[in-house]
């Protein structure tokens, strides 16, 4: 049975919150990071980021925490690997990665189901989450990686919220 705390935790990763600060350009050594800083709409974006990143933490409960943590870890290493491979523009990543950060809190979840329904994306994938006839919520997750421009896997379930997580068990 899988847990789903937080949709983020499908695609999880640690990172210390001390490591969102803005960089010093002058220090950087990273092309990725270097490329940010030269650009001012990654800039901006970078620092809508860490903006949105620092906010997403404060709203989460401590598993979530977790979590989150270890998916913007992978966030920042994919991130170097699109920018390497230039498998997608670097200003698209990003907005994908602001825009589930923003979209990460819904004080519903775990009090009402209906909450739950709605997709998340973030840079390895996404969770799909609907509800079928007989009002039992599925839940479709699929990653990838955007470096590689490749899927990874997919996966189906159903399920039902208990005690403010959604619970499902994979299909056959």
């Amino acid at each position: 049975m899988l847990r789903l705390a937080l949709a983020a935790s499908v695609f999880a990763s640690a990172l210390p919150a001390l490591a969102q600060t803005a960089p010093d350009c002058g220090k950087l050594t990273g092309a990725t990071d270097k490329a940010i800083c030269a650009d001012p709409q990654l800039n901006d974006l970078d620092k809508a980021l860490r903006q949105s990143f620092s906010k997403a933490r404060a709203r989460v409960d401590s598993t979530a925490l977790k979590a989150l943590d270890k998916d913007q870890k992978d966030f920042l290493s994919e991130r170097a690997l699109v920018f390497e491979n230039r498998s997608m523009p670097l200003k698209d990543y990003m907005k994908n990665r602001l825009s589930f950060l923003d979209g990460l809190d819904n004080p519903a979840w775990g009090r009402d189901a209906e909450a739950y329904l709605g997709t998340w994306r973030n840079s390895l994938g996404e969770v799909r989450i609907s509800k079928d006839d007989t009002g039992k919520l599925v839940v479709a997750i699929s990653t990838l990686s955007p470096a590689e421009s490749k899927w990874i896997c997919d996966i189906e379930g159903s399920g039902t919220p208990r005690n403010g997580k959604l619970e499902f068990v994979e299909d056959d």
